[in-house]
Formats: structure tokens, sequence, C-alpha cells
């Protein structure tokens, strides 16, 4: 029966190797023109892209695995069948159910390494994907808020944040200096705020804007404000969430 086992499997795993590569290339083709827009337009080098695919194939094989198994399942146990040696094996005596003994194996042990993949490899390979990504588009590693630091966002905008509090998703001393306000920047403070998806609502803060010599030509007060941001601003008071 080991040697009955041993082809049995051995039918199973090279539509199964086929299947998540087939899957593989059909998902990444999608892909193509974003990356080669990398490449081409934005000067990107092929290294990163290349780092950028490694890091999302976890992702790309845990989403293709269980079909790629289905479908292994079917080529191997279909040309067994074809060629009538599933007859020939049930004229010998032996049970379909014992037959399909070491498909039943090797799907749970598919079952558990896609669960592991899951579980450990894949959101943090996902994670260092979307740096990369965020370095590509942004031209700048996306920074974590610190309290008591000065951290320069998209949009030529800087912030210094006092204290944070990730929990509740709440900020405290809160200055924001733009730098795309002519002539001179425009700095914004606010005593506390809270962040929400997409925006900042800032509370008891003002507002000032300078003329050409560089003095104040006007100066709002403010109760609560909110102050637009783009979405990738959630990842500097958010962690990588795990599964």
């Amino acid at each position: 029966m080991r040697i009955l086992d041993r082809y049995v499997v051995r039918e199973f795993i090279a539509p199964l190797v086929m299947s998540i590569a087939a899957f593989i290339i059909i998902i990444l083709s999608g892909q193509l023109f974003m990356l080669v827009d990398f490449i081409v337009q934005k000067r990107v080098p092929v290294l990163a892209v290349v780092r950028m695919l490694v890091y999302s194939l976890p992702g790309i094989i845990l989403d293709a695995g269980p079909i790629a198994v289905l479908f292994a399942a079917m080529l191997g146990l279909g040309r067994l069948a074809k060629d009538s040696e599933l007859s020939t094996m049930r004229a010998a005596g032996v049970s379909f159910a014992r037959l399909t003994l070491p498909l039943m194996v090797l799907a749970a042990v598919a079952s558990g390494g896609l669960f592991l993949l899951g579980e450990n490899l894949a959101p943090w390979a996902n994670h260092r994907s979307q740096m990369i990504l965020r370095d590509i588009v942004y031209g700048e590693s996306m920074p974590a808020v610190e309290q008591d630091v000065f951290f320069r966002a998209p949009g030529e905008r800087f912030f210094y944040v006092g204290k944070v509090n990730r929990d509740a998703g709440t900020v405290e001393r809160v200055m924001i200096y733009e730098t795309e306000a002519a002539p001179f920047p425009r700095l914004l403070t606010a005593a506390r705020g809270q962040i929400e998806e997409g925006t900042w609502v800032l509370e008891d803060g003002r507002i000032h804007e300078l003329d050409r010599a560089g003095r104040v030509t006007m100066a709002i007060a403010f109760d609560k404000l909110s102050v637009d941001m783009d979405s990738t601003m959630e990842g500097f008071t958010s962690n990588q969430k795990d599964s």
C-alpha cells in the first residue's frame, strides 16, 4: 500500500505546484501595468519592485492555496480515472476511501500550512509590501508618531505632537506646519485632537498666517476644526494589526 500511496501523492503534487504557479501568474498579471509604470514613469529601482512582489507572494499563496488544492485533486484523480487506473485499483480490492486517504492527509497538511502562513508570515509580508509601496508613491517612508518629535508627512506638512494615546486615538499639543502656503508657511496649533479615518478633528486651537514681511496677517481661534488628511495618515497613529 505504501507504493500505491506514493503513486497517488505523486499524481497530486505535480498539479498542485502547477496550479499555485498558475494562480500566482494570473494574480500578478493584474499588477503588471502598475509595476511597469513605477519603473518607467517614477524611475523606481527594479530591485524595489522585485522586493514588493516577493513580499506579496505569501498573501497570494494564501488566497490561491484552497482552490489550488481543489484543482490538484480534480486533475490528479481525473487523470487516474481517465486511464482506468482507479478501476484497476478498485478491482484489486482497494476501496475508494483507502485510495483517497493520502489525499486527505495532504489536504490536512495543506490546511495547517495555510493557517500558519495566514497567522504569521502573510500579515508581516503584506505590511512590508505596503511600506515599500508607500515609499514608492510618496518618495519617503511613512513615519510613526512619536511624542515630542517633529516628523514630515506627505503634502509638505510637518507635524509635532506632544502626547499620543494610541488606544483612544487622541493627540495633545498638536502643531501643523504647512510649507505650501505662500509666501510664508501657515501654522496651525491645537490643544487636543481626535484621529478619525481621513480626518483629524482638532479642538481649542489657532491658525496663524503671515505676509511677505513675515508679519502675522491673520490669527483665528477655533473651538473645533476638521483637517482633511490623506488616508495613509492613519499609519501614523495605528500599529500593524495581526490576524
